[in-house]
């Protein structure tokens, strides 16, 4: 069976949706008896601690192995006997490093960046000039060889040849793509399956098709990969009629595991909203939708699970908490962090709310709409009306219409019985259509029919 790879640019404990995906998958497939590995290629976190803690939450799968781009380059040159050797050899590789252009002498504004094994050996080296990156020097111990990046790009598909050639089989190389995440296009098609994966929405406002096409990694050259996959049947259509036919660009959509529902009350006056303290999560609308709630409904509360550890989350987390006391609202809505676990809290409540501005299959909706707990959603691309059939499992709202948004909170707080009528229908639809036993053989079969084709 071949190798998995499945490629994100980051993977923290504080996990937000895309990451939930690619542990998902990785799990399940590793259940299915593909030997799966996740490969990073951010650096500044220690990935083996990561790794371990995941594995201790019984959130990643004991049998799955990650790849952090720094940590392989760094294993690949250390040699706990030798340290004074290794700098020795450093010494001598600074004439090859010139030849390439590195300099030798300090200059006013040239400043390097280096990377060093546990036993002293400095392995790769950045150069900026004025700040900005000019190139990387790769010094490879074991062959004595030295190469020259000329930016991360370059880097990034040495390594991926590197873990690519090293497996007898050729392996599949699943580009997990939102922003950051940079594209696989370059890989030799000989030396693996490319698969590049859009999880989020392409367009920058208005957010649909005609739009200016945001910087995501994953877009440029969809041809060159083997299989270019879209989350919903309408982002194909519109990335077919944007980038070109290829024939190579086909639907699957994320999934939940099938999971037990919990055996717990619904709490009349609880509405939840999980997403990370973001600009584009547009928490604004739900907090001034449920300013009209209030008015009406003086019980109600709004409980905020998500996480804002980045700067620019914490900078937005001060304009949602200035808010909340504007709109006197401090004793109706909570913000309460990062939680590992959501079935409860999602479980618990009347209703979730998504008022994104885009996005690409939002996990939070499909996670709720299996806990039994239906989602009113702004009908934004892409996603909502795909899981969300109006009125039956849930409600879709016109993009900016809070006051609908609130009246339809209203509804499921007065009615409790038609709250978890709409969450069975909601999970149903999730079992049949976007559970792991409904998505994942669409995957396997891809993975056999890029096979036969070689």
């Amino acid at each position: 069976m071949n190798k998995l790879y499945l490629l994100c640019y980051r993977l923290h404990l504080e996990l937000g949706g895309l990451p939930r995906i690619v542990l998902n998958k990785a799990n399940i497939l590793t259940e299915k008896g593909y030997d799966v590995s996740i490969i990073t290629i951010e650096h500044n976190n220690d990935y083996k601690f990561i790794e371990k803690e995941l594995k201790k939450r019984n959130q990643l799968n004991s049998s799955v192995e990650m790849i952090n781009i720094y940590d392989f380059f760094e294993m690949n040159n250390t040699n706990l006997n030798g340290k004074f050797a290794s700098k020795l050899k450093n010494y001598f590789k600074l004439f090859t490093l010139r030849k390439m252009g590195y300099p030798l002498r300090e200059h006013k504004h040239v400043s390097k960046k280096k990377y060093f094994t546990k036993d002293g050996f400095c392995y790769l080296i950045e150069l900026f000039v004025k700040n900005r990156k000019l190139a990387l020097f790769y010094i490879d111990r074991p062959t004595g060889k030295v190469f020259k990046f000329k930016d991360d790009l370059e880097f990034q598909d040495h390594f991926y040849r590197k873990i690519c050639i090293s497996n007898n089989e050729k392996p599949f190389l699943i580009c997990e793509g939102s922003g950051p995440t940079p594209t696989i296009s370059k890989v030799d098609q000989e030396i693996a399956y490319k698969i590049s994966n859009l999880h989020s929405n392409p367009y920058t406002g208005p957010y649909c098709f005609g739009g200016p096409i945001r910087n995501i990694g994953v877009l440029n050259n969809i041809e060159k990969n083997h299989a270019f996959v879209t989350l919903t049947e309408n982002q194909r259509k519109d990335i077919i009629k944007q980038l070109g036919d290829f024939g190579n660009v086909i639907t699957i959509p994320n999934f939940v595991p099938k999971r037990n529902l919990l055996d717990l009350e619904k709490d009349p006056n609880k509405i939840s909203i999980f997403t990370r303290i973001a600009h584009e999560k547009n928490l604004e609308d739900a907090i001034k939708s449920f300013r009209i709630v209030v008015n009406k409904r003086k019980n109600a509360r709004l409980e905020i699970f998500g996480r804002a550890t980045l700067p620019e989350e914490k900078r937005e987390l001060i304009k949602i908490e200035n808010l909340i006391k504007e709109l006197n609202l401090s004793n109706n809505v909570f913000i309460n962090g990062y939680i590992q676990n959501v079935d409860v809290e999602m479980t618990e409540s009347i209703v979730t709310l998504l008022t994104s501005k885009f996005e690409g299959f939002p996990m939070a909706l499909l996670e709720s709409m299996v806990n039994s707990t239906p989602v009113i959603s702004y009908d934004l691309n892409y996603g909502p009306s795909d899981a969300i059939d109006h009125g039956i499992n849930g409600f879709l709202v016109e993009y900016g219409d809070i006051e609908s948004m609130a009246n339809f909170m209203i509804i499921l707080l007065d009615d409790t019985k038609k709250a978890k009528k709409m969450g069975e229908l909601a999970r149903k639809k999730i079992l049949d259509f976007y559970s792991d036993e409904a998505v994942i053989p669409v995957w396997e079969k891809l993975f056999r029919n890029l096979t036969l084709q070689e």
